[in-house]
C-alpha cells in the first residue's frame, strides 16, 4: 500500500463525532421539568377558570348565582313580575342604581360598614332590609336589639314558624322555615313589629316601621335557591323585596371597608393566588427531592502527588523532632521492633513474649534485652538515636540466627571490648 492510497482512504477521526447534543436528546433530559411546568400551568388555568367563576356566580345570597347559596331563582321571579333588579357591589354603586321608590337590599353578614356608610344607606331608597344584620351594625344604627340564634329543638334541620303579626307579606307567608338569627328589643322601638316568633318569644324577621321602613330579616334561607321552595319562604321573599319597582341588591365588599382600617394583603390579592403559590411551593419540593435522590456515580479520582513510605517517615520524624516528642517516638520504635520480632520468631505480639524468646536466640542477656524493649525512654535526640540503633542490631541478629548465619556484628558490648 502506497503513501497516495493511504491518504486517499477516508480515515473516522475523533472530530468526526457531533458533540452537540441534539434537540430530542435535550427534550429527553429536560422531560421531567416539562411535565413540571405542564402540570404548573395547566393548575394554574384551573384555579382561574375557577375562582374567576366563584367571583361572579358563587357568592352567598348573590341574585346572579344559579348555585344553592344563591339567589337567581328569587331575582328572576321579581323581574317577571315587573321588578327591575339591580345588582350593586359597592356602596357608591348602589348610591348611583338606587331611586326614591327602590328596596335596598343590604347583605353585610360580614359587618363592613360602619356608622356614617349605614346612614347614607337608609336615605337610598324607601325602604331597606338587612339580611341577617350583625351586632356591629345594630350598634351603628343606634338599635337597642339583642340577637341571637333562632331558638328550637336542635335535632331539627330547620325550624318551621308562624307569622303570628299583622304585615301582609308574612300573612301571605303564614309558615316558613329555616335557621337563622332571631331580635329581641332591649327597650320599646318606635314602629317595632315582630313576626315569626321561635319558641322563647324572639323575632325572626322585624320590621321597623316610619318615614324609611326598616326591616331586620333573620332567616336568610328564605332567599337561597336550595329552599325558598319550602313551606312559605317564596311567598315572604316576594312580599319583603318585590314591594317597590325597583329593587337595589348590595353586597358590601373590600371596596367598603373604612379607610381608618385598610385591607390587609390578603383580602387586596386575588382568589386565585393562594392556591396557585401553593402549587408552586409543592412542585419545588417535589423537583427537590426527585432531583436530590440522583447523586450519580461515584468518581474515583487519582492523588496529584505519590509519597514514598521514606519521605512519610522522615517528615514523621521531623514533627516529633520539632515538637520534643521523644517520649512518644521511642515508643513507636519499640512497639514496631516487638511487631516485626514477633511476626519473624512465631509467638504472641508482646514485649513479654518476644523478650525471653529474642534473648535466648540471639545470646543477649535477658535484662538487657528487657531494658531494650520496655526501658527507660530516653529523654535527647541523641538517646533516642542510640535506641533506634541497638533496635535494629538486635532485629539483625535475630534474623541472621534464624537464618543460619553468623551475626553480622558483635554485640555492641563486644563492640566496645574489642574496637577494630
Amino acid at each position: 500500500m502506497n503513501a497516495a492510497a493511504v491518504t486517499a482512504d477516508p480515515v473516522a477521526t475523533p472530530t468526526d463525532t457531533v458533540l452537540t447534543p441534539r434537540l430530542g436528546a435535550r427534550l429527553r433530559q429536560a422531560r421531567m421539568w416539562l411535565i413540571l411546568l405542564a402540570v404548573v400551568l395547566i393548575g394554574a388555568v384551573i384555579l382561574f377558570l375557577r375562582n374567576g367563576q366563584a367571583t361572579t356566580t358563587e357568592g352567598d345570597l348573590n341574585p346572579e348565582s344559579p348555585y344553592p347559596a344563591g339567589s337567581q331563582a328569587l331575582a328572576e321571579v321579581l323581574r317577571q313580575q315587573g321588578v327591575d333588579v339591580r345588582v350593586a357591589t359597592s356602596l357608591d354603586e348602589a348610591t348611583a342604581l338606587a331611586e326614591e321608590d327602590s328596596t335596598v337590599v343590604v347583605n353585610d353578614t360580614g359587618g363592613v360598614l360602619n356608622s356614617d356608610q349605614l346612614d347614607r344607606l337608609l336615605r337610598l331608597g324607601a325602604e331597606t332590609v338587612f339580611i341577617q344584620p350583625t351586632f356591629g351594625t345594630l350598634s351603628h344604627l343606634d338599635l337597642p336589639v339583642a340577637l341571637g340564634p333562632v331558638a328550637g329543638s336542635s335535632n331539627e334541620d330547620a325550624l318551621t314558624l308562624s307569622a303570628d303579626c299583622d304585615l301582609p307579606a308574612a300573612a301571605r307567608a303564614d309558615t316558613i322555615t329555616g335557621r337563622g338569627t332571631s331580635y329581641t328589643p332591649l327597650e320599646p322601638i318606635e314602629g317595632w313589629v315582630g313576626c315569626f316568633a321561635d319558641s322563647e318569644g324572639n323575632d325572626a324577621i322585624a320590621v321597623i316601621g316610619g318615614e324609611h321602613p326598616l326591616t331586620l330579616l333573620g332567616i336568610s334561607d328564605v332567599l337561597r335557591n336550595s329552599t325558598i321552595t319550602r313551606e312559605g319562604n317564596a311567598a315572604l321573599a316576594l312580599g319583603v323585596l318585590g314591594g317597590h319597582s325597583t329593587l337595589v341588591w348590595y353586597t358590601a365588599g373590600v371596596a367598603d371597608i373604612a379607610q381608618g382600617t385598610p385591607p390587609t394583603t390578603t383580602e387586596l390579592l386575588p382568589g386565585w393566588v393562594p392556591p396557585v403559590m401553593l402549587l408552586l411551593g409543592l412542585t419545588a419540593l417535589t423537583a427537590a427531592v426527585w432531583r436530590g435522590r440522583r447523586l450519580g456515580p461515584l468518581t474515583i479520582e487519582n492523588l496529584p502527588v505519590t509519597v514514598k513510605a521514606g519521605e512519610t517517615t522522615e517528615g514523621r520524624a521531623r514533627l516529633y523532632a520539632t515538637n520534643l516528642a521523644s517520649e512518644h517516638a521511642a515508643q513507636i520504635l519499640r512497639n514496631g521492633t516487638v511487631h516485626r520480632l514477633s511476626r519473624l520468631l512465631g509467638v504472641t505480639d508482646t514485649a513479654a513474649t518476644v523478650i525471653p524468646v529474642v534473648a535466648g536466640l540471639t545470646g543477649w542477656p535477658i535484662a538487657e534485652v528487657h531494658a531494650l524493649l520496655i526501658g527507660n525512654d530516653p529523654v535527647t535526640s541523641a538517646g533516642l538515636t542510640r535506641l533506634g540503633q541497638t533496635l535494629n542490631t538486635l532485629e539483625t541478629d535475630a534474623r541472621a540466627r534464624i537464618h543460619g548465619a553468623s551475626p553480622p556484628h558483635d554485640h555492641p558490648r563486644q563492640q566496645e571490648e574489642n574496637p577494630t
